[in-house]
């Protein structure tokens, strides 16, 4: 005679074997396991198991975190700093790659061939970012001032010019010749991107400018 425990459990395994029978008729050897043990199916615990990737920032050591910037240096160095295109898809990648650089490169800033190289780097950046800055603005000022004559200077659809072009000509140079005085590591990358945006700038408008023959423009 069952007790009342055991009937209960019975009553409530009913549906569940009702099922397994419906599923045997289709499937008899899947459901042997389950049909000797319907209470596996009553709320019974299952594990769960998934592979996890440990970030390898985890295992950093002065050596790896050398070799990481000394990459990642290269890699912006070695990149065309005046091609807009590819500043706009890389830059974001450059920035993410720097925040995690700086948090694993914290601890080892002491030690030789890791604080300096993330000090020229932190330097590169800096330099990455004044000179696109000028760069860009010397763009907008050659775009507005060249709306001014409209349509392929037929004056339709003009806009108004920039009447201090001459200001904003000399600004950009001081700044460029700034720049070299206080980067002078990174003359190269300066002339590559601001020297070269100035001389184009003459192009469009003539000043005068101490390098104006270092540029072939």
């Amino acid at each position: 005679q069952l007790s009342s425990q055991q009937q209960a459990n019975v009553l409530e395994a009913a549906p569940f074997r009702m099922l397994l029978r419906r599923l045997t008729r289709t499937c008899g050897s899947c459901t042997s396991v389950l049909a000797r043990r319907p209470d596996a199916l009553l709320g019974s615990r299952r594990t769960f198991a998934t592979p996890t990737k440990l970030d390898d920032d985890m295992w950093m050591d002065a050596t790896r975190v050398a070799k990481r910037a000394s990459d990642f240096q290269s890699m912006v160095m070695a990149s065309n700093w005046q091609d807009y295109f590819l500043l706009v898809q890389e830059l974001p990648m450059w920035e993410a790659e720097l925040e995690r650089l700086e948090a694993v490169a914290e601890p080892f800033g002491h030690i030789e061939g890791v604080g300096d190289r993330m000090k020229y780097i932190s330097e590169m950046m800096d330099v990455l970012y004044q000179v696109e800055d000028v760069k860009d603005h010397l763009n907008e000022v050659m775009e507005e001032a060249g709306r001014s004559t409209g349509i392929a200077g037929t004056g339709v659809m003009s806009a108004d010019g920039v009447d201090n072009i001459e200001e904003h000509a000399q600004a950009a140079a001081k700044r460029y010749e700034e720049l070299i005085a206080e980067h002078p590591q990174f003359k190269t990358k300066i002339d590559s991107v601001l020297g070269v945006g100035l001389a184009q700038f003459r192009q469009k408008y003539h000043f005068e400018w101490d390098k104006k023959h270092e540029f072939f423009y």
